[in-house]
């Protein structure tokens, strides 16, 4: 049997090191989030709902123009609520010009430290930790974490990258993210 000399035993380290080190990198750029929110697709336009549940009255609150919100409570709608076992007291899936763009996920003050966890163990660290939260962002979403909801927005439906390029708001957030 031949013995590897330490230069090729240093060689392969170094390469599975890298290897790893690219695999958590590609992990960290993904979420659960990026394909939607409970498999309603990002961008789905109103008349292409599933039935979710709702009542023709909170149906009629997506609007055609404009920013609108469908809620979601315990025993309102068939949205699941809770996210990962975390029980949710409310959602509101959010649309613009009847296009499904975000959700928002409100829980306990006593629960954040539990979202936070999973969003790490998903996600890996924040790219930014300020006073009104903590911020992941990946190629698809931006997600932000406050006391108690959980906010994720595709970034290709964003209505609000109208006003500022997506590339620049993230870039002054999370540089090397955008």
């Amino acid at each position: 049997m031949r013995r590897l000399h330490p230069p090729t035993l240093l060689r392969q380290f170094l390469l599975c090191a890298l290897f790893l080190s690219v695999a958590g990198l590609s992990a960290a750029s993904t979420s659960p989030f990026d394909h939607g929110y409970q498999g309603l697709d990002w961008g789905i336009i109103k008349d292409e709902l599933p039935d979710l549940g709702l009542k023709p009255a909170a149906l009629n609150n997506i609007y055609k123009k404009g920013p609108s919100s469908a809620f979601f409570g315990e025993g309102s709608g068939k949205l699941t609520m809770a996210l990962e076992g975390i029980p949710l007291l409310s959602i509101f899936v959010n649309f613009f010009d009847q296009r499904l763009y975000g959700a928002d996920m409100v829980f306990t003050p006593g629960h954040r430290q539990e979202v936070h966890n999973l969003l790490v163990r998903e996600m890996g660290a924040p790219c930014q930790q300020t006073a009104n939260g903590d911020r992941w962002l990946t190629p698809k979403v931006s997600i932000l974490l406050t006391g108690r909801e959980l906010m994720v927005v595709a970034r290709e439906f964003d209505p609000d990258k109208a006003t500022a390029a997506p590339a620049d708001k993230d870039a002054a957030c999370c540089p090397g993210k955008g």
